[in-house]
């Protein structure tokens, strides 16, 4: 996926591999990934308040909480691109 549609590494980082220190870049998560899983996080807690209250209708908890995080990590890249001066 481009760097456009998923913002990137989130995490890049140098680390030096076997015994003689050969140095590796790892791009890490992407900051899609990233902001996917802040967004997991949010909405896993809202819906454990629901639940608890007895609000939250029976769904396929997993698929469901898959793609709304993922459909907002999308749009705060969106907003990320709008807010750099990107198109």
């Amino acid at each position: 996926m481009s760097e456009e549609k998923t913002g990137g590494p989130a995490f890049s980082h140098k680390y030096y591999d076997g015994p003689i220190g050969v140095p590796v870049w790892s791009e890490g998560l992407t900051i899609l990934d990233y902001f996917a899983g802040q967004a997991l996080v949010a909405a896993m807690v809202a819906d454990i308040v629901l639940a608890m209250n007895g609000k939250l209708p029976p769904v396929d908890v997993e698929k469901e909480l898959a793609d709304t995080t993922y459909k907002i990590a999308e749009a705060m890249l969106a907003e990320r691109a709008k807010r750099m001066g990107k198109p």
